[in-house]
């Protein structure tokens, strides 16, 4: 009797399956819906503040004039910020935070400078970019990237609402980051890639490595990755080299469309980049960079590490999580979604600069859901809950950025703990599937 009820059970609990699908693809459509909803009412003259550097940029290229400060006009902006955190902290203490902030909100909000290749302010010249239009595009983006990876990870939309929960997406769309939209285009690099199509996929790297050149630690830990792979063919390495050479080509052409002059600063800037941001002040003097700036290289300087000597340490970090997973994979049929997730929290660990982890908790538990059993995905919950529920902490309580994981002097913990951990638990995983060679990817 009780295995002709579970037998009975089983196919009705099957039938519900597609209502299930639909009704999650329709609440995170709703939640778009909504985000579109708050665009509509956002104030016609207000501007995302990364978008608006990236404005400004085009402007000042428009006008014939280099993007880039002075290395004393970036020290100014860095000290300006700080100076404002000090006396917004002040004013909490002194309880004249109402009057301080409408002081601020009458103020026209000033962006930080601008850090990039020109490459992203010239398509907002050429295109006359709006910010509405960006913000858009960005919610696409969003879209996009969350139907890829739902589709080529095979994971269950239920997941959708580690999306429409973190409070990162809000933020990333709130300042008009354009990480979203790169983020997007890694995951779609990345699935032509694995499909055979590195063709297709050479102009979006070079875009995307255009705009962020540290997006190119991504490419270079997934080739390898799953170059070392059971689901590698044969020679493919080899057969991504005509992409690669295509895609340099498309950077080098890129560079020289720049006038000469705007070239010269270009390089300049980035190759003296560490000089021109907060992070070459005392730690002092960094806040509140030092807190939005949530990478394992600000906690390192952050703790008092120079410059130079942190920066060598997050590569030799990097660099021994790539050969442990490297050691790991080899040989072993990791799919697509295991060999993107693994470069994915490689990036994350070596950018020097990064405002959030974005989709960090998405990917994750889609991919390691299945192998868990229900007492390890309860516990895996509710740590991912409560590390969503403190970003939202640190900004809805006074002080409250001692419960956010975003790094400070004293415990940034993001860099110690999420960041390896989420590494961690995704090489751990490896050991779940057979180690066997396949054809395939």
């Amino acid at each position: 009797m009780k295995k002709q009820r579970l037998g009975r059970r089983a196919p009705e609990a099957a039938s519900f399956a597609p209502l299930i699908r639909t009704l999650c693809w329709a609440g995170f459509g709703i939640w778009l819906l909504s985000l579109f909803a708050g665009l509509a009412q956002a104030p016609a003259d207000s501007s995302p503040v990364d978008f608006f550097s990236y404005h400004n940029a085009a402007e000042v290229l428009r006008q014939g004039r280099s993007p880039y400060p002075s290395l004393e006009e970036a020290r100014s902006t860095w000290l300006f910020f700080h100076q404002l955190d000090q006396d917004i902290s002040a004013a909490r203490v002194s309880g004249q935070w109402d009057a301080v902030r409408r002081e601020l909100t009458d103020q026209s909000p000033r962006p930080g400078t601008y850090m990039y290749p020109p490459t992203l302010a010239r398509l907002v010249l050429f295109t006359g970019l709006s910010q509405q239009a960006f913000t858009v595009l960005l919610i696409l983006a969003i879209l996009g990237f969350s139907f890829l990876w739902i589709r080529e990870s095979g994971a269950h939309p239920v997941f959708l609402v580690l999306v429409a929960c973190t409070y990162e997406i809000y933020t990333a769309l709130r300042s008009g980051n354009v990480e979203l939209l790169l983020l997007f285009l890694t995951l779609l690099a990345a699935v032509l890639l694995w499909h055979r199509k590195a063709y297709w996929a050479a102009p979006l790297i070079a875009f995307i490595v255009l705009v962020k050149p540290f997006y190119a630690a991504f490419f270079l830990a997934y080739g390898l990755i799953h170059g070392v792979s059971g689901s590698a063919p044969k020679g493919l390495l080899r057969r991504w080299a005509l992409p690669g050479l295509l895609t340099l080509g498309l950077v080098g052409l890129e560079v020289l469309s720049w006038a000469p002059a705007l070239r010269a600063d270009s390089l300049h800037y980035l190759l003296h980049l560490p000089d021109y941001l907060w992070l070459a002040l005392s730690p002092a003097d960094q806040a509140p960079m030092s807190r939005w700036n949530r990478t394992p290289l600000q906690a390192f300087v952050s703790a008092g590490l120079p410059l130079g000597m942190a920066t060598a340490a997050v590569m030799a970090l990097g660099a021994l999580m790539l050969g442990l997973t490297l050691w790991k994979a080899k040989g072993r049929d990791l799919g697509f979604a295991r060999t993107f997730a693994l470069a994915f929290i490689l990036l994350y660990w070596a950018r020097p600069v990064g405002w959030g982890l974005v989709y960090l908790e998405f990917v994750l538990l889609s991919i390691l859901w299945p192998d868990l059993t229900p007492w390890r995905r309860t516990a895996l919950c509710v740590v991912l809950g409560l590390l969503m529920a403190s970003r939202k902490w640190a900004i809805a309580l006074p002080q409250g950025l001692g419960l956010s994981t975003q790094p400070g002097l004293a415990h940034p913990w993001e860099a110690w703990l999420v960041l390896p951990g989420a590494w961690w638990l995704l090489w751990w995983s490896l050991g779940a599937g057979p180690k066997e060679v396949k054809a395939g990817g």
